[in-house]
């Protein structure tokens, strides 16, 4: 498959190269753009930049080889003014190649990365997620000569990171892991033939357990906070809909009714019992939801959700993550411009109104507690990881 570049891409930003959920794209290629074929691009146009939404400072986060290209994918909590942000660059057809940047917003933009060493036989990498404390655990998905695994990285003695090591796979195919949080509790899935079953690790050496997932039907964990709440999503039968494991075992149906599908990704810590999760409903309308998790249950209830007011009309739009503010929640997501591009947003104060992270095109993929974000932007026809600060 071809690499493509994260914002002149459709589907592949929106939906990833599965159909239960967005990602930015992990391959990609040739970066000319082809004016006779995309003269609405604005390196074509001649456009006007995007508003300026006077909130955020987007800094470009280094990417140490010449051509090269990048996605911020994850971010920790502030320790003091310093941040771990990790993710992937690469270099036109080379593979991903795992880092992580570490530094303060005064100071993370001119710093090179720290490049995360691969097991033995995998050539390239995605991280996913960070947890948010020290001692920090670094998690996603290795692809090589064997099928893709799940990876962790842990720190190393001597400081710095180990070698990447991959998860207890049990019976499975293949598998990879979507994040991590504070007591090393891993969630992802795996694969067994062509069915994906939600797991999660209870630590990095433990072997996977199974998260419940009706008969017949396959299902994707997202999210995971350090409560050690789940959330994702099953596909039965092609319809997707939302759910929630929580930390006690319930297994939740999120899904809205008169909704035709519903997907949630990252979500909040929790509240007393309850939790926020963004997510999206019907294809085209971002929503957060709030769930009590409490009284939610297989056969639905205990929870709300709430469409994002002022989402663009008439495209693919999702919330990816959420945090809490006064007087609601600050969402951060992206929406699908027109066939081949993507664009960051953020909605706050209960959807009232949104920013445009000062870019016409890229993906805001996640947010902290204290409002940074992190994802991808275009610059120069290339993918540059950034991190968004207030």
């Amino acid at each position: 498959m071809k690499r493509i570049i994260p914002f002149l891409a459709l589907a592949f930003v929106a939906l990833g190269c599965e159909k239960d959920g967005p990602t930015v794209p992990l391959d990609g290629p040739a970066l000319a753009l082809d004016c006779e074929k995309r003269p609405d691009h604005p390196q074509c146009s001649g456009e006007e930049p995007p508003p300026d939404g006077d909130v955020y400072t987007a800094i470009d986060l280094e990417c140490p080889y010449i051509l090269c290209q990048g996605v911020a994918h994850d971010i920790s909590e502030p320790q003091g003014e310093q941040l771990h942000v990790v993710g992937w660059v690469y270099r036109n057809e080379s593979p991903e190649i795992p880092v992580v940047w570490t530094g303060t917003p005064a100071d993370i933009g001119d710093v090179d990365p720290v490049v995360l060493e691969l097991p033995e036989g995998y050539y390239g990498s995605t991280p996913n997620g960070i947890n948010d404390d020290p001692p920090y655990t670094i998690v996603g998905t290795a692809f090589g000569r064997s099928p893709k695994a799940p990876v962790v990285w842990e720190p190393a003695a001597g400081g710095g990171w180990q070698v990447g090591r991959v998860l207890a796979l049990a019976a499975a195919d293949s598998g990879h892991a979507s994040h991590v949080n504070d007591d090393g509790k891993i969630a992802g899935r795996l694969y067994f033939g062509p069915t994906g079953i939600a797991v999660v690790w209870p630590s990095p050496t433990a072997d996977p357990v199974q998260l419940y997932t009706p008969p017949g039907d396959i299902s994707f964990a997202r999210g995971l906070n350090n409560a050690g709440d789940v959330s994702g999503g099953v596909n039965s039968a092609g319809v997707i809909t939302a759910a929630l494991w929580t930390a006690e075992g319930t297994y939740c149906n999120l899904h809205p009714q008169g909704e035709s599908s519903s997907i949630v990704w990252r979500m909040e810590e929790r509240s007393g019992t309850e939790v926020l999760i963004a997510g999206r409903v019907s294809q085209q309308q971002p929503a957060v939801w709030t769930v009590d998790v409490a009284n939610c249950g297989p056969d639905g209830g205990g929870f709300t959700y709430e469409p994002i007011a002022g989402a663009p009309a008439g495209r693919y739009s999702r919330a990816m993550d959420v945090r809490r503010v006064a007087g609601g929640w600050e969402a951060v997501g992206t929406h699908d411009v027109d066939r081949y591009n993507v664009q960051p947003l953020v909605w706050f104060e209960n959807g009232a109104s949104s920013e445009l992270l000062n870019e016409k095109y890229g993906n805001a993929l996640v947010i902290n507690s204290v409002g940074h974000i992190v994802g991808n932007r275009e610059a120069k026809g290339r993918s540059q990881a950034v991190l968004w600060t207030k």
